[in-house]
């Protein structure tokens, strides 16, 4: 007892500073303070330090931040571009590094790329797009610089089938047309609704094409950029439909897209009946009326149809969508029972001439099908048996007969090997002249346009066939959407698309040798054709006269409504043609004739582009599966009147490893003419 009283004596004194005048355990009092004091400044490192570190973590926030948006409002067609928009701030050091996008166990869908470059204390925003030929529900976001990710996120998706219907929604109300959820058009499977931003305009007019019909409500499109008015005039021109609220929101969703609309608006007036929209709905609840409403007062423009019998909704076509003028405000059906009864009727499902996004579907190669390139051949076998027969007869028969007429059998060992070396020799240089020894680029494109106006699309699809084992780097204007997934089963090399803001770039594609390899360039484009035409149908003929104004010869010109035809011939600049066309005989695409032209096989071509239900995927049988007009061959637009012409200059202009590609190119123009069956 003593000796514990005396130990804890001395232990206080230690804490105290006061000096001891004796050793503890045979270890002097000076080291055991200086081991104390230690001990002391670990203990405070553990219940200091450590929780002051856990707190930088939780409040120290990383000088690079990252916002994504992918799809629309995270939905996406399959098959179908999508966009991606990346908001980006950077408050530590300058970087240049690469946006990647790529989707986690796919292998045929490509690598995703776009360069950004962020200074110190910069904030910018990115859009680029992707396309997904699977059902995938995930993608994965990266930012690289200098090989290091920097950002690594998952981001997750929701796939839309091709046979629904996509209705999007530009509005501040996160709510508005929700009901048409419930909408079930014919030829869909059912309906979604996303509610987007303005910003989904600064994409190209094919990135947009998952929307079957977009509804502005009280946005300012005065504040809309000529190009995002440009992406969606084209939109519309290739079948869209736009549909443009007015009421007490008239002056600001109007404002800058007078150009498209189909009435002349002059004023407002309050509270108006909106009955005529219960009698257009057909199936409305009679003991449920649709309220009355501020509409707008407007004069229709020329061509312009009202739906209903007060005007209260008017349409017009614009190529092959349509615009539509709601003089009411689109929120004022919120509470109508029969709200999505009306779009029922308004909006229409129906399919669009995407080529990229068919051939993507079915996974062929529409270039290769219409190509009749000898390297591509694969010999007939009876010509391969009869070079092995060949081969047997002279390797033995003849060389034993030829030595034994002459005496010398024994030189068998020394001709056997040269005929073996010869017979090698021959199938190379057989190969050399087939196949060449520099690459061949072939280009076939469809170029879409409209009459009186040079805004179009281009579909291109681009084949390299190389004489070896080489890597190829293709570059093309900027904004090119491009995509070789599903054309090549062959080539697991994906290829990655790269944007910057001057162009964009396929990297160090793989073309394993004597093979060709096929990619697709989808770009908006000025066509430089210039069509003027008169138009007159009756029941079942048109009368067309179609003038040639432009500068360029339009070979081998063809006159197509739906799956008719008739053939106008070539006309060149300032020609002038009449022809007839019988509305009803079914003959397009495989009842005419159409000579190949070069290596190209045109009338292969037209069977494959527009062979039967060729354009049914994203109108599949609704709930009334004898709707008419069924799916057929031919083009799918039932109201269209079509020039189809050709022409052999290049439409995209391309360098294949930073030099100008030669090509050997073949253009299928369809310009749709300014006049509705």
């Amino acid at each position: 007892m003593n000796i514990h009283k005396r130990r804890t004596s001395e232990y206080s004194n230690l804490l105290q500073g006061m000096k001891p005048k004796a050793a503890f355990w045979g270890v002097s009092i000076r080291r055991l303070r200086i081991a104390l004091a230690i001990l002391i400044g670990v203990v405070s490192t553990l219940f200091i330090a450590i929780p002051s570190t856990m707190l930088a973590q939780e409040t120290d926030s990383s000088p690079l931040q990252v916002d994504i948006r992918v799809g629309y409002a995270g939905h996406y067609r399959t098959s179908q571009w999508f966009p991606v928009t990346v908001t980006a701030s950077n408050d530590g050091p300058d970087l240049i590094g690469t946006l990647e996008l790529r989707f986690p166990g796919q292998n045929n869908t490509g690598v995703f790329q776009r360069e950004i470059e962020l200074p110190r204390g910069s904030r910018k925003q990115v859009t680029f797009n992707a396309v997904s030929n699977d059902f995938t529900r995930t993608a994965e976001l990266r930012l690289v610089v200098n090989n290091t990710a920097l950002v690594q996120e998952r981001i997750q998706l929701k796939p839309v089938e091709l046979s629904q219907f996509m209705v999007g929604v530009l509005s501040s109300d996160p709510a508005l047309l929700n009901s048409l959820l419930a909408m079930q058009l014919d030829w869909s499977s059912g309906t979604n609704v996303v509610h987007l931003t303005s910003e989904i305009l600064h994409n190209s007019a094919v990135a947009l094409s998952g929307i079957d019909a977009l509804f502005i409500h009280d946005i300012d499109t005065n504040s809309f950029s000529n190009e995002q008015r440009a992406t969606l005039e084209l939109w519309v021109r290739l079948g869209g439909q736009l549909i443009i609220g007015s009421g007490t929101d008239m002056n600001q969703t109007t404002a800058g897209l007078s150009e498209l609309l189909p009435v002349t608006v002059t004023d407002l007036q309050s509270d108006v009946p909106l009955t005529a929209l219960g009698a257009f709905s057909r199936r409305h609840d009679p003991n449920d009326p649709p309220p009355s409403s501020t509409v707008a007062i407007a004069t229709l423009k020329p061509g312009a149809t009202a739906l209903d019998q007060d005007s209260l909704l008017v349409a017009s076509s614009l190529g092959a969508g349509r615009v539509i003028f709601s003089a009411f405000g689109l929120a004022a059906l919120r509470a109508w029972g029969s709200e999505h009864f009306l779009w029922e009727r308004v909006l229409q499902a129906n399919p669009r001439v995407e080529p990229a996004t068919l051939y993507r579907v079915q996974g062929s190669d529409p270039l290769q099908n219409g190509l009749d390139l000898p390297a591509l051949q694969v010999l007939p076998f009876w010509v391969i048996l009869l070079f092995i027969l060949s081969y047997i007869i002279i390797v033995g028969p003849v060389n034993f007969l030829i030595l034994r007429r002459f005496g010398r059998v024994e030189l068998a060992w020394g001709t056997i090997p040269a005929i073996i070396v010869l017979f090698v020799f021959g199938t190379y240089l057989t190969g050399l002249v087939l196949r060449g020894t520099q690459p061949q680029v072939f280009q076939f494109t469809v170029a879409q346009g409209f009459e009186n106006s040079q805004m179009g699309q281009a579909t291109a699809f681009v084949g390299i066939f190389s004489p070896s084992r080489r890597l190829y780097t293709i570059t093309l204007p900027p904004e090119t959407l491009m995509s070789t997934s599903r054309f090549n089963s062959g080539n697991t090399n994906t290829a990655p698309v790269v944007w910057t803001d001057n162009q964009t770039e396929v990297r160090d594609a793989l073309v394993d040798v004597s093979t060709m390899r096929t990619f697709a360039f989808e770009q908006p484009v000025n066509l430089t054709l210039d069509i003027e035409s008169e138009v007159q149908i009756n029941q079942r003929t048109i009368q067309a006269e179609i003038r040639n104004v432009g500068s360029e010869t339009l070979q081998d010109a063809l006159l197509v409504t739906t799956d008719s035809v008739t053939q106008i011939g070539t006309l060149e600049p300032g020609q002038e043609r009449s022809v007839e066309l019988q509305t009803n005989i079914g003959n397009f695409p495989h009842g005419i004739n159409i000579a190949s032209l070069d290596v190209f096989e045109r009338q292969n071509i037209l069977s494959n582009l527009f062979r039967f239900n060729q354009f049914g995927f994203n109108a599949a049988v609704g709930p009334n599966p004898n709707a008419q007009p069924p799916f057929r061959e031919g083009l799918p637009d039932q109201n269209g009147v079509y020039l189809l012409a050709w022409g052999t200059k290049p439409i995209l202009d391309l360098q294949i490893n930073n030099n100008a590609a030669e090509q050997q190119s073949l253009v299928l123009y369809i310009i749709r003419l300014d006049s509705e069956m």
